[in-house]
């Protein structure tokens, strides 16, 4: 059951396209390195205002626009003019050997970005819980420091993923989306 419901963060991981490949190896290390600038001790993680209440609202409101958008991206018929069943012209993306079509890619692409902004918004909903829970006695500071360490290197590079992602699907949305691909052939580089 646990496989069905990681299936389109591993079906966005599979697809292939030059500057998809490059925003995903490149978000998740920036990530990383904020998450190693965060170890200050003036940085809180839970609390008032704390990173996991303020990014937990901004993640709840990203959610619902990537559920809007996946649903307005499927539903879509097209016009006459133009079709969501045509693939992205240039490079194209691909899925295996099979050439994607807009609609297909966008539907994967904000899938994932859905399911990693749930996931995101549940972590940062129940470590204030689990905070909560823990009794101070066994608070040691080396298990503060690895708690710390984990959750912060967990949920950043997700989140700076998540963030380049979106940025990349609202380009390929508002630009890529209304370029007419009729004159254009799909290249597969290999």
């Amino acid at each position: 059951m646990f496989a069905f419901l990681i299936l389109p963060v591993r079906r966005y991981f599979r697809i292939r396209n030059k500057q998809k490949n490059r925003i995903d190896k490149w978000s998740v290390f920036f990530g990383f390195v904020i998450s190693f600038s965060a170890f200050s001790p003036n940085f809180q993680i839970s609390g008032e205002n704390g990173l996991t209440s303020e990014m937990g609202a901004f993640l709840a409101a990203l959610a619902g626009f990537f559920i809007t958008a996946l649903a307005a991206i499927a539903t879509f018929p097209g016009t006459k003019d133009y079709s969501l069943e045509m693939p992205l012209r240039g490079e194209g993306v691909f899925l295996g050997e099979d050439c994607l079509s807009r609609r297909q890619f966008y539907c994967i692409l904000f899938g994932y970005l859905s399911e990693i902004s749930i996931i995101l918004v549940l972590l940062c909903s129940f470590l204030p819980l689990f905070i909560k829970i823990i009794p101070s006695s066994f608070l040691i500071p080396c298990f503060v420091f690895i708690g710390r360490f984990l959750f912060l290197c967990m949920v950043l590079p997700f989140f700076c993923h998540m963030l380049a992602t979106f940025m990349l699907g609202l380009v390929f949305l508002s630009v890529r989306m209304h370029e007419n691909s009729h004159d254009y052939k799909i290249t597969r580089k290999k």
